[in-house]
């Protein structure tokens, strides 16, 4: 058996698949769960301790060398660590949750997408009348590990703990059919103890991670988050011509002009494709009519000559009448170049078509405190098209291979030319 530290005060613990010498933090009392350290600091050693996985007895172990858990009279054992690991947590978040609600105090968990390049700080207890459900049916087909209700008794969110296997596919599409969030949590047991006051003792995973993470199974609702079904080409709902969904939102920073204090506003475009999120120049010429709409969200674009580039195009202007241009705006070439997203302003989403019809379709906020990275270097910069309505795959596709007869086992580039 090998030791592992202990995240939550150093101390050492067994990482085990057996509960036997793992040290467990919580267990329960004539049917309520009480905490080892919390026994401990009261001094207190009561009778009837039971664990939470097995209901086997358990004894209170307080020492100077090992932090205070509970531990498996001697002749008992858990019949399954794994099961213990998923009981304990789930009664652990689950207590937390409502004990942190009705205290008024927040129960936070950090959410993270690798995608969109963005996340927040949630907090789960932020519905003071919530109330919390463990392994209760919601449907036929689903019974979560957790269920947490609004104040008004509506299913909020759910919270599935996973330690041998994440929840079958018709349990997930039923969570989405109900528009209900899926937190997952893996646990492991040194992180345990740690989840009393939230889940920020856990790492932030986008999906589903390693033992000692949390992460969201459900759609991203993060604002500037693309879809799949936001990547496919669809008709204009004016005149019928292609159209693709993108998201606008606000970036700042400060002029590159030494004279001039002020935070220059530039526009960054989003559309998915290829499976990605790329951004595009706020001049590239698909964006027709984009010069009325970045002026709605205090963007300032002018058709100006770019000595750069030999040749004029919409570019970012500074309100102190800076042209800024697009490989200054995008492509980081400047020490000014810190554009950061601002959160301040909501994000757009619109469909846009090859006419240059804009349709508003969302407008929101960041839910704050958030946080978000911005990518640099665009498509379509100094006017050239970005090719956004294309849905031919890239002309160019790179391949990395390991090559049997390569004996440094170097790896090989290869390069199709072509369209696919």
């Amino acid at each position: 058996m090998s030791e592992t530290l202990n995240s939550i005060g150093n101390y050492p613990t067994k990482g085990v698949p057996t509960t036997i010498g793992i040290a467990h933090p919580l267990a329960e009392l004539d049917g309520e769960t009480v905490w080892a350290i919390d026994l401990a600091a009261r001094s207190e050693r009561p009778p009837g301790l039971t664990c939470v996985g097995c209901a086997g007895p358990m004894s209170l172990r307080v020492g100077d060398q090992r932090r205070p858990h509970f531990a498996h009279r001697p002749g008992t054992q858990c019949v399954s660590g794994e099961t213990a690991l998923h009981a304990m947590t789930i009664r652990a978040i689950a207590i937390g949750i409502a004990r942190q609600a009705s205290r008024h105090e927040p129960f936070s968990m950090a959410i993270v997408c690798d995608f969109c390049d963005a996340g927040r700080m949630a907090d789960l207890a932020r519905d003071h009348g919530l109330s919390v459900e463990e392994n209760r049916a919601l449907s036929a087909e689903t019974r979560p590990d957790i269920l947490v209700r609004s104040a008004d008794g509506d299913p909020a969110y759910v919270v599935e703990v996973i330690v041998t296997h994440a929840p079958e596919k018709p349990a997930l599409e039923a969570f989405r059919a109900r528009n209900l969030p899926v937190i997952a949590v893996k646990p492991s047991w040194e992180t345990i103890e740690g989840l009393r006051d939230g889940l920020e003792v856990l790492e932030a995973h986008d999906g589903l991670g390693e033992p000692g993470t949390v992460g969201l199974l459900s759609p991203c609702q993060l604002p500037r988050h693309l879809d799949d079904e936001d990547e496919e080409i669809r008709a204009c709902v004016e005149c019928g011509a292609e159209a693709r969904i993108l998201t606008l939102e606000v970036s700042g920073a400060p002029c590159w002009r030494r004279a001039c204090s002020r935070m220059t506003r530039v526009l960054d475009v989003h559309v998915r494709r290829y499976g990605a999120r790329e951004m595009i120049a706020a001049g590239a010429l698909e964006l027709k009519g984009i010069y009325s709409v970045a002026r709605e969200m205090g963007v300032r674009l002018e058709q100006r000559y770019s000595k750069t580039a030999g040749t004029t195009y919409w570019m970012n202007v500074c309100d102190c009448n800076a042209s800024l241009g697009d490989a200054f705006v995008y492509d980081g070439f400047s020490s000014k170049e810190a554009y950061e997203p601002d959160l301040a302003t909501p994000v757009r989403r619109y469909e846009l078509c090859r006419n240059g019809h804009w349709t508003l379709l969302t407008e929101r906020p960041w839910v704050l405190p958030a946080m978000a990275e911005r990518k640099y270097g665009a498509r379509g910069t100094c006017g050239d098209r970005a090719r956004i309505f294309d849905q031919d795959e890239p002309l160019v596709r790179v391949q990395f291979f390991e090559h049997p007869d390569d004996l440094s086992r170097q790896l090989a580039r290869f390069m199709t030319w072509g369209r696919r």
